[in-house]
């Protein structure tokens, strides 16, 4: 064996690529971490995608969206507590 031969075959000792699992061969632990690193992984791609203006745009669209489809329920439930608010304040007096 060269000298290079062995510099091969130590990089790749050094360097194993990570073996994946079948969910079903995975523990309860391990099934866990791998549900919490998706998770973050999941948050910090929409946190950096919300950032850029396509991400700006099209969540601002979502928005709008929503509250004109709920703008109804919205407002109720805002005079509900507006309500609510007031009797409690005249009670007090």
């Amino acid at each position: 064996m060269t000298n290079q031969d062995e510099q091969i075959t130590n990089d790749t000792e050094v360097s194993p690529t990570p073996i994946k699992k079948n969910l079903d061969e995975m523990n309860v632990d391990e099934l866990r971490a791998y549900a919490k690193d998706k998770k973050a992984k999941a948050r910090q791609y929409i946190s950096k995608y919300q950032k850029t203006e396509q991400g700006k745009k099209t969540t601002r669209n979502a928005s709008q969206k929503y509250y004109n489809k709920k703008r109804a329920e919205i407002l109720e439930k805002k005079k509900a507590y507006y309500l609510r608010k007031k009797a409690a304040k005249a009670a007090k007096l």
